[in-house]
């Protein structure tokens, strides 16, 4: 079973649920864990030789920020030391890593990834109300600080009590066991009992900075101590790579991999997001016709090699969608023997070699869009031959067959009468599109 049915099971029941329905809840959940690694990835084909003048200049000055980042003193300190190239360079092996695991690792890990990155959120979250209550105090309270009133310790203890729990919210998802772990995570307290000691106010920061540097000190005994397991799962997992393409082969087991991983769903749906997101903000700025918003999206969509195959993939599931709804529709769903035709891997090849052949992901936006109009058209035959093949045994059978309802008739005729029309439609299409002086010189 896996992690999710574990989980399920562990929590006292399976919520109503067989073993297909939490797999299926299993594949989602792990589908949507693994986008953030392929939008990762994406960024870093897009940015990975910015340097971090370049994005100080696009990001930060263009953007609010919080003030208690303090990015810009940041940014300047390395830019004064001539360090944009190491920086950019180990920012961008720390990206690579990152989505390799979170694109690689089983379900169980990566569960364990997200938690910890809610975990460095909450540490965050926790710095951030601490530097409130600092500056809080600053401007509000008495220089001389006197508990003798159950108001006068209203704001000091909603506060002690925001970062408790905090540190019990890391404590659970953490599982820490250890009494001095949890005590550890609620080291932002310290401001607030010292200010309830009655710390002068101008030295509260000084509490607060020792806070932040116990807290970086806490994690970085946490990381250190987790490495050998993180390590040791590296090697059990390299093995079991070895052991599958000694067992399997290397073609196989890279089918294997990328069929357990559910990379294509992965890229799929991480396309449909961006372009969904962009297609919205060109129909939201009124950026013209809806055709032309929705090309316009996948232009922009399509400007590096993963979105490419992404959106081959997601060319290859939709035209799989019709030719199985096809197949349902004519009652042949038992032929599968033309496995090109019925799994959308013709269109998805077609889309890719064409694009890859024209040199679609240098070009500019409007000349994207020209030939992915172009490509989509092609692709569009091929789905349409896809079909055809799967029409013609259709109709040369029934004239051997005998107990034919006149419902099958139809529905055949009918789709023999589209396949027929259809490239008309397209002929019609691509002689308003394709400017006149570019038939003549064809």
């Amino acid at each position: 079973m896996d992690a999710i049915g574990q989980r399920m099971e562990f929590v006292g029941g399976t919520f109503g649920l067989n073993e297909l329905q939490k797999e299926y809840v299993s594949r989602i959940f792990e589908t949507i864990l693994r986008i953030p690694g392929v939008l990762l990835l994406e960024l870093w084909w897009l940015k990975y030789d910015d340097a971090v003048s370049q994005f100080k200049t696009n990001v930060l000055e263009k953007s609010v920020l919080p003030n208690y980042l303090k990015v810009e003193r940041i940014i300047e300190f390395v830019d004064n030391r001539d360090m944009d190239n190491a920086v950019a360079t180990v920012l961008s092996i720390a990206v690579l890593l990152l989505c390799a695991i979170l694109l690689t690792v089983p379900l169980g890990r990566l569960i364990k990834v997200y938690i910890h990155a809610m975990s460095l959120l909450l540490f965050g979250l926790a710095h951030m109300l601490s530097i409130r209550y600092v500056t809080l105090e600053k401007e509000e309270s008495d220089p001389d600080l006197k508990l003798d009133d159950l108001v006068k310790l209203e704001r000091h203890g909603f506060h002690f009590l925001a970062q408790l729990m905090l540190a019990l919210v890391q404590s659970c998802i953490l599982s820490i066991e250890s009494d001095t772990g949890r005590v550890s995570l609620a080291v932002f307290t310290v401001p607030i009992i010292a200010r309830m000691c009655g710390i002068p106010v101008d030295k509260l920061i000084i509490a607060h900075n020792i806070a932040c540097s116990a807290a970086m000190f806490f994690i970085c005994i946490y990381v250190l101590n987790h490495v050998p397991t993180f390590l040791q799962s590296i090697k059990q997992g390299s093995r079991r790579l070895r052991a599958l393409f000694v067992i399997r082969g290397i073609g196989i087991g890279i089918i294997k991999i990328w069929q357990r991983l559910r990379l294509a769903e992965v890229l799929a749906i991480c396309w449909m997001l961006m372009f969904s997101l962009r297609f919205y903000n060109q129909v939201a700025t009124g950026a013209g016709s809806i055709d032309l918003a929705c090309m316009t999206a996948i232009a922009e969509t399509t400007s590096s090699p993963f979105t490419l195959l992404a959106l081959a993939l997601t060319v290859s599931y939709i035209s799989q969608f019709i030719v199985q709804c096809t197949q349902f529709i004519l009652g042949s769903m038992h032929n599968r023997n033309h496995v090109l035709a019925t799994h959308g891997y013709t269109e998805a090849l077609t889309l890719v070699f064409l694009c890859l052949q024209a040199g679609v992901l240098g070009m500019r936006t409007e000349q994207k869009m020209f030939m992915l109009k172009l490509v989509l058209f092609i692709v569009l035959s091929a789905l349409l031959q896809s079909l055809y093949e799967i029409l013609e045994p259709q109709m040369l059978a029934f004239a051997a067959l005998t107990n034919v309802t006149v419902s099958m008739h139809v529905r055949s005729l009918v789709l023999a009468t589209i396949l027929m029309i259809t490239p008309f439609l397209i002929s019609f299409m691509l002689m308003t599109f394709l400017p006149m002086d570019l038939w003549f010189v064809m």
